[in-house]
């Protein structure tokens, strides 16, 4: 216990942590304050000419809706003739107008989630930098080796420093995923813009949801100092995990359908939103010895993101640790 408080005193020590983390919170600040401007209703004489515009539209409908839906029919079946194969211009789906059509409102259901969403994947990614920050400077400076000297015990260094780098960010991940989540729903709500989003309903999986995010960014942590650790430097760090990103998740994955769902990325939105999908291109042969291809969606389950996400931090903190006990670290 007495070396993980020294390494925790060290973690807060660093002023690079101390900075990204008040850049953090501001970050998250400046997030509830988009929800709040977003979610703010337009004027009020914006909102009387969307309604003159509805209201327009509706008395055209009453006065021509027959005459149009009869046209669509009509067109529908000379092209049919024309071309000699049948034909569906969705004139049944023709209706009276909608009024979410003319009065566009950001609602917390439909712009809200998202931005939100997107917002905590960027808390987990801002946790391992630190960890990696954390780690890698003191391999960087040498510090390291200072510090073996007094504790030899290679194996209680390396998982002291690691424990200290997920405990030193839970602090501000609490604060951060509450402040981004939590004040980006109440912004919605005190506007009355929460859309299809149900309090009774939806509360509970989007609190699941704060949880998980939370999970995220501490084992982000945990991967980050072991990757400080194995790489040494964070200016390496960074190239390896740019390429990965690059590479793999960018290039690879919209070269190759199949890695699609099994990417990182694609782990971690699967993970924060509960589940998620992907689209791949599945093709078939012709009769006239041709290709007929199209979009289909794959789901990816949260329990998939989950195990895929808890295997690599797993891996990268079982082999940085390994590496780390057997190398001259001077």
């Amino acid at each position: 216990m007495r070396l993980l408080r020294a390494e925790s005193m060290r973690f807060w020590a660093r002023t690079l942590i101390r900075w990204a983390m008040v850049a953090g919170l501001v970050v998250a600040g400046l997030v509830v304050l988009g929800s709040w401007t977003t979610s703010t209703p337009p004027p009020d004489e914006v909102q009387a000419s969307m309604q003159a515009d509805f209201d327009a539209s509706v008395k055209d409908w009453e006065d021509n809706g027959e005459t149009y839906v009869a046209d669509c029919l009509a067109a529908e079946k000379a092209d049919a003739e024309e071309l000699g194969e049948p034909l569906d211009y969705e004139c049944d789906e023709m209706g009276p107008p909608v009024w979410a059509d003319y009065a566009y409102f950001a609602t917390f259901a439909g712009e809200g989630l998202s931005t939100v969403q997107l917002s905590l994947l960027l808390v987990a990614l801002l946790t391992l930098g630190v960890g990696v920050t954390f780690v890698s400077a003191e391999h960087t400076s040498g510090a390291i080796g200072n510090w073996l000297t007094f504790e030899p015990r290679r194996s209680r260094v390396y998982w002291s420093k690691v424990v200290a780098a997920v405990l030193g960010v839970v602090p501000v991940t609490v604060v951060m995923v509450g402040l981004i989540a939590g004040g980006s729903l109440w912004a919605y709500d005190h506007h009355g813009a929460l859309g299809r989003f149900d309090l009774d309903q939806d509360l509970r999986p989007y609190l699941e949801m704060w949880a998980r995010s939370a999970a995220l960014a501490l084992g982000l942590a945990a991967s980050g100092a072991a990757l400080g650790s194995l790489l040494r430097h964070t200016a390496i760090v960074i190239g390896v995990v740019a390429g990965w990103a690059i590479l793999v998740e960018a290039v690879a994955a919209n070269v190759f359908d199949a890695i699609k769902p099994w990417t990182l990325v694609t782990s971690m939105n699967a993970w924060i939103q509960g589940g998620t999908a992907v689209y791949v291109t599945e093709c078939d042969a012709t009769d006239d010895s041709g290709m007929l291809c199209d979009w289909v969606e794959h789901p990816v389950s949260q329990t998939q993101g989950g195990l895929i996400l808890t295997a690599v931090v797993v891996a990268l903190v079982l082999v940085s640790w390994l590496v780390f006990r057997r190398r001259d670290v001077a």
